[in-house]
Parts: C-alpha cells; sequence; structure tokens
C-alpha cells in the first residue's frame, strides 16, 4: 500500500523539529490554545505541526522578552546613575573627613602648645609668689 510505503519511508528519515505531543502538553499547562497542532483522525494516525502557527507567539514573545530588557535596561541606568551619584557624595565625604581631621590636629597641636604656655605659667608663678598678688 502506497500510504503505508510512504509511512515507512518517512520512519527511516532523520527529522528535527518539535514532538507534537510536546507542544500539546506545554500548550495545555499554559492555558494556551494552539491551532498548529494535528491530532490524529484515529489511533493509527499521526500527529503533526503546522509550523507557520509557531510565528505568531514567536513573535509576540520575543516582544515581551525584549519589553523585560527594556525595563531591565533602564532600571540598570538608574542604577548606574545612583550609583555615581553616591560615588560623588561618599567622595565628598571623604574630602571633609580628611579636613575635619586636619582640622582636629590643627586644633589638638595648639591646644597642646596653649597647655605648655600655661603649664609654664603656673611653674613661673610658683617660682614668684609676688607675681600672683
Amino acid at each position: 500500500d502506497a500510504t503505508e510505503a510512504s509511512y515507512v519511508e518517512a520512519n527511516s528519515m532523520r527529522h528535527t523539529g518539535f514532538i507534537a505531543q510536546e507542544v500539546e502538553k506545554a500548550a495545555t499547562e499554559t492555558g494556551y490554545h494552539f491551532t498548529g497542532i494535528n491530532k490524529p483522525a484515529s489511533d493509527r494516525g499521526h500527529y503533526s505541526l503546522s509550523y507557520t502557527s509557531f510565528i505568531m507567539p514567536l513573535v509576540k514573545a520575543v516582544q515581551e522578552q525584549q519589553g523585560q530588557l527594556d525595563k531591565l535596561a533602564k532600571g540598570n541606568e538608574a542604577l548606574n546613575e545612583t550609583s555615581l551619584s553616591r560615588d560623588i557624595e561618599l567622595k565628598k565625604l571623604k574630602e571633609t573627613t580628611i579636613k575635619m581631621q586636619a582640622a582636629f590636629v590643627a586644633n589638638q597641636d595648639l591646644v597642646a602648645q596653649q597647655l605648655k604656655d600655661l603649664q609654664a605659667a603656673i611653674k613661673k608663678a610658683k617660682e614668684q609668689p609676688s607675681a600672683l598678688k
């Protein structure tokens, strides 16, 4: 029979593509009514797929993915701007801290010198009691 001969020939060739039953399962699990699945009319029939029916869902999926990528890119850009702003703020804080440390050291040196001068004055005053009266 010619149909059986073509079936045997088709089975002997290596085919690439999706397995129709897996496509059907995936569509069912996601709740998507996919018209590209051709179910067999009988128990002896074969599943097949209409590959042209894949075009629109794939285009839609790519569009959705591109939208997600665009959102991620904008989010990444905002994070980079925030990071840059924080880096600038951190640099200013470091500069301010360095200036404050330098001022503190200078004041510490001034206080130390004033303390020495006061101690010298007290010592001198003790040595010259008449100077205190």
